[in-house]
């Protein structure tokens, strides 16, 4: 693992921690995130891209979900746990709004990410649906 890739997979950490304390709640992505990298004493340059994350997820959710639920017709995004639907939403706005890296690599990060907060069959279930947004007519 190379060490800009790993800061970046412990930006998308951070970034699922505030995605997933947001859901449901008032809280702003500034202030989570602030409470997160005092906490752990984040660098600034990986709380720099968790907040690129977590604010575009948070702008863009109504089009992420929608795009989410284009990609199945036998679940929805709220019959998902909370871990994985914050995984979703990142993956899904990394790969349709911030392009900055393949979507491969950003659906592998969302795999690995999933394995090891959600369990294996997340993983192979994030994998699955991303593969599918990919396919979306849109991203042709």
């Amino acid at each position: 693992m190379t060490a800009s890739r790993g800061r970046r997979h412990r930006g998308r950490e951070l970034g699922l921690s505030v995605v997933f304390e947001l859901e449901g709640t008032d809280k702003d992505v500034e202030s989570v995130l602030s409470y997160h990298v005092q906490d752990l004493s984040v660098p600034k340059d990986i709380a720099a891209f968790a907040r690129k994350l977590a604010q575009g997820v948070a702008e863009f959710q109504e089009q992420i979900d929608s795009s989410l639920a284009a990609a199945s017709d036998h679940w929805k995004l709220d019959e998902l746990g909370k871990v994985e639907r914050a995984i979703l939403r990142i993956a899904v706005y990394e790969i349709l709004y911030l392009r900055e890296t393949p979507a491969p690599v950003v659906i592998n990060e969302a795999v690995e990410l999933a394995k090891q907060y959600a369990g294996d069959q997340s993983g192979q279930f994030i994998n699955g649906v991303l593969g599918k947004v990919l396919l979306e007519p849109s991203r042709q």
